[in-house]
């Protein structure tokens, strides 16, 4: 025989993307002699041709190749966040469709059920755009702290191509004890879900102070003094009060530095009792008929300076009556 003719049948290739015949003109199968067969043009006119047919016998190697395209994936840039900070999500060898999205959902949503708190399509807004086999979306919304996934999914319905797991952590919080004090009170602060550095810290200032530009009025690391100490990302730490009456702000801080985690106001409350002055005798007697005239009075106060405006009398003096 010098010449055949041979007829490749693929099946069962399922979700293979590509598929091909490699042919080798040198086969090493089996335990044929080398090189039985030559390939002479390429294309539709490839043939192979018999070397030695008078020995009757040859050999041809086929070998197939296929190609399978890698599923659809979902990713985040990390693994956890602080609630509050974007999130960003990369998809990669989606269906190009344009209305394929993404969403985030909590990890005891079922989508479909539920609406998803935060989701776009794959051109990264809500309106469909460009269809999208890979993207970066950065999602801004502000969720509560728990167990989330970013879920990929096709053409505006809820067949789910991928998902990613990943968590939200409580943002950085810290609050006076009470929102006012009074002057010369010790000033008791709690803060929580902190980065847990020794060196954190927090801080009293005026509300329009500049902390990278002018020093607190009072501070202290986590451990509650001056000298770092234990790592806390939660718990109390106490304040000397030397403020003047007035508003104030309670900064914390990460590891040494300004990076600001939270603030919360308070207010040192005047707690001294204004001063009135009676004006005239101590003691005054008058007769019964005639007409008198009160002296009247002043008030002061050392932070509202002068109140005798708001003074009012009252069971004012009757003369008619001995």
């Amino acid at each position: 025989m010098n010449n055949a003719t041979w007829t490749v049948e693929f099946s069962g290739l399922g979700k293979l993307g590509k598929a091909a015949l490699l042919l080798n003109d040198k086969p090493k199968t089996g335990q044929s002699a080398n090189t039985f067969w030559v390939k002479t043009g390429e294309g539709d006119t490839a043939k192979w041709t018999i070397k030695n047919a008078g020995e009757g016998r040859g050999n041809f190697a086929a070998r197939i190749a296929a190609q399978v395209p890698p599923p659809p994936a979902i990713s985040t840039d990390r693994q956890e966040y602080i609630s509050g900070e974007p999130i960003k999500v990369t998809f990669a060898n989606g269906t190009k469709n344009p209305k394929d999205w993404v969403g985030l959902y909590r990890s005891d949503m079922i989508p479909g059920s539920v609406a998803a708190p935060d989701w776009a399509y794959v051109s990264g807004t809500r309106t469909a755009g460009e269809g999208l086999p890979g993207g970066t979306i950065t999602f801004t919304s502000t969720l509560p702290s728990g167990d989330y996934f970013a879920r990929f999914f096709k053409d505006d319905g809820y067949g789910q191509l991928a998902q990613h797991a990943f968590k939200i952590l409580p943002a950085p919080s810290v609050a006076p004890a009470k929102p006012e004090f009074e002057e010369g009170e010790t000033l008791v602060v709690n803060f929580a879900h902190g980065p847990a550095n020794a060196k954190d810290w927090i801080a009293v200032y005026k509300p329009e102070t500049d902390p990278a530009k002018l020093p607190s009025l009072a501070w202290a690391y986590v451990g509650g003094s001056q000298t770092a100490g234990e790592a806390l990302a939660k718990g109390t730490v106490s304040l000397p009060n030397k403020l003047a009456v007035g508003q104030y702000v309670i900064r914390y801080f990460d590891n040494d530095t300004y990076k600001q985690l939270s603030e919360a106001a308070f207010k040192v409350k005047d707690s001294t009792a204004p001063v009135i002055t009676l004006k005239g005798q101590a003691v005054v007697t008058v007769d019964a008929g005639s007409e008198y005239v009160d002296a009247g009075a002043t008030a002061t106060d050392k932070v509202d300076g002068d109140l005798t405006s708001f003074i009012a009398v009252n069971n004012p003096v009757d003369t008619s009556k001995p």
